[in-house]
Parts: structure tokens; C-alpha cells; sequence
């Protein structure tokens, strides 16, 4: 996996620094010496994703892509891939007028096949699944924050919240994950995506255990308590999540069912 990123400065737009992000990495699927470089290595495809931060130097766009292989390479190989891919992402930066510094333009971490199996599948654990599927609401690190948690803070403080909806109206429509052409096939993911409005019409059996005052949701969101809550959901013991919501000092709140 590498991750690709341009240098920024506050004054920066980021819908402005998606593009040339964007650009710059559709003119290196082009490259005739990365291309050459491909079919020697026996890569068969990529898997990317966009991740945003904003810190002290203003927003901070990177991309990560999954690079998918025939086969297992050697040091030698990735160190040529590496030096390769750095070389002709920072040529093609400096003709659109951006530049990035050697180290840290395009930084590669390696794989392997359980690795690619468990992205495949969004294994529920922090991996480079997570890395990839999980950008908009993973904590920054560096005093940096990502864009729900500049969300989260926009409840009191203006900024964030501007900088919360710069965020939105560039990312509007950009899909999380882009497959490169032929990969989905390739890895048995035949099967076409569902619309949101297909998903919304779809009906799921359930049981209703309990239903959370909206103060109830809240408080659970604050305590990151989502994915527990759901844990003790899977019981499916009337009663039960009215027990555990009490254990943590929460009700279900007024009226509820």
C-alpha cells in the first residue's frame, strides 16, 4: 500500500488540492514507464481511497492505493516499484505547478496476501482496511483532526464547523473506494453495488428491543458506545439493553418502546 500526498499550505483550498491530487494520479495510471513497470512486476491492479486532515499547515489530502499483485515481489522489486512510482508522481506534481518532498510524496508499507483478503472482506479489526475504509472518521494524529471530528467540534466552535462544510461540498459524490478498471471481476467481486435508494427499499426482518430517546443516541455517540451497544443488541433478549444502558447511567429516555 503507498500513500500519495502533495504539499499544502493554509492557504490552500482543498477542493483545489483534490484536483491536482486527482490529476496527478490519473496521469500516473498514463506513464508509459509505470505502465512498462506493471507488467514486469505483475500487478493486475490498485484499490484506492482518499483520506483528509486538517492540522497547522491548513488541509492535508493524501490517497492510499492498494496495489494488487500475480505474486509475492521481492525487496528488490518493491524498492523498484517504490523508487519508480515516487519519481514519476513528483515529475508529474511539478508540471501542474505542485511539488512534494522525496520522503514523504509517496510512502510505500507492504502486504501480503491475508492483507488484500482481509480488505476484501472489511475485516472488523484496525488493518489496512480500516487504513483505507474508514478515513472520514479515524482521529488524526499530530494535533490534526479529521473530518468528523471537525464535525463533532463545530457544536461550539464556527471554524470547525466552516471547515466541516468546505469539506462536504468537495467531497459530495466522490465514492470512498475506486477500483481500477477490471479489478472487481478479477477478485470474484462480480456483484453490482445497491443503490441507496435500492438499499432503502429493501425490507429486513428484525426485532425491536428498545427504542433510544434521540438525548440517549447522543450520549451513546459521545461515548463512542455504538459498536457495544450493538454487541449487546445481538442477545436479542427483551430487557436486556434496558440492563445494560443502566450499568453505563443511561435510560432509554422518555416514552420510549
Amino acid at each position: 500500500m503507498a500513500a500519495f500526498t502533495l504539499q499544502h499550505s493554509r492557504a490552500d483550498k482543498l477542493a483545489e488540492l483534490k484536483a491536482d491530487l486527482s490529476a496527478a494520479l490519473r496521469a500516473l495510471t498514463c506513464d508509459r514507464e509505470y505502465t512498462r513497470l506493471k507488467v514486469k512486476l505483475g500487478i493486475v491492479g490498485t484499490i484506492s481511497a482518499f483520506e483528509v486532515t486538517f492540522g497547522a499547515a491548513g488541509w492535508h489530502p493524501h490517497r492510499h492505493c492498494l496495489f494488487v499483485s500475480e505474486r509475492a515481489l521481492s525487496s528488490a522489486e518493491l524498492a523498484e516499484l517504490s523508487e519508480t512510482v515516487s519519481r514519476r508522481y513528483i515529475a508529474i506534481l511539478k508540471r501542474r505547478g505542485r511539488y512534494a518532498m522525496d520522503e514523504v510524496a509517496v510512502v510505500f508499507s507492504q502486504g501480503d496476501r491475508q492483507t488484500v483478503a482481509d480488505y476484501v472482506v472489511k475485516e472488523q479489526t484496525w488493518n489496512t482496511a480500516s487504513e483505507m475504509t474508514k478515513a472520514p472518521v479515524k482521529k488524526a494524529s499530530n494535533g490534526g483532526a479529521s473530518p468528523f471530528e471537525l464535525l463533532e467540534r463545530s457544536k461550539t466552535d464556527d471554524k470547525a464547523a466552516r471547515l466541516f462544510q468546505e469539506y462536504y461540498r468537495t467531497f459530495k459524490g466522490t465514492h470512498q473506494l475506486q477500483y481500477s478498471r477490471g479489478l472487481r471481476a478479477l477478485l470474484g467481486l462480480t456483484e453490482q453495488a445497491k443503490t441507496d435508494a435500492e438499499l432503502a427499499a429493501q425490507e429486513d426482518e428484525g426485532i425491536l428491543l428498545v427504542t433510544l430517546s434521540r438525548e440517549t443516541w447522543r450520549r451513546v455517540c459521545e461515548l463512542e458506545l455504538r459498536g457495544p451497544l450493538l454487541e449487546a443488541a445481538e442477545c436479542q433478549i427483551y430487557g436486556h439493553l434496558e440492563q445494560w444502558l443502566a450499568e453505563r447511567g443511561l435510560s432509554p429516555g422518555p416514552g420510549y418502546q
